[in-house]
């Protein structure tokens, strides 16, 4: 497994058994994502004003504003 690490937001790794696949995850081995306190996230709230529950598997959902761009630049990371 290839991990791309940011500077903020998701981590983005590359499955083993998946070649050229990326995925955003919340956290992933020693890397972790900063908005992140246990299994919530702190940058996008709920309508309750809340942080938002993250799933148990820890893939980054889409309603993540840095989801898209960390894929993005992770992207460019591994083709340079």
């Amino acid at each position: 497994m290839s991990e791309y690490q940011q500077t903020f937001g998701p981590v983005v790794i590359e499955w083993e058994n998946e070649p050229g696949k990326l995925v955003a995850k919340c956290m992933s081995g020693r890397f972790d994502c900063r908005g992140r306190i246990g299994n919530t996230c702190t940058w996008n709230k709920g309508d309750d004003g809340k942080g938002r529950k993250l799933p148990s598997d820890m893939l980054t959902p889409d309603w993540c504003q840095y989801k898209a761009g960390v894929l993005e630049d992770a992207e460019r990371m591994r083709d340079e």
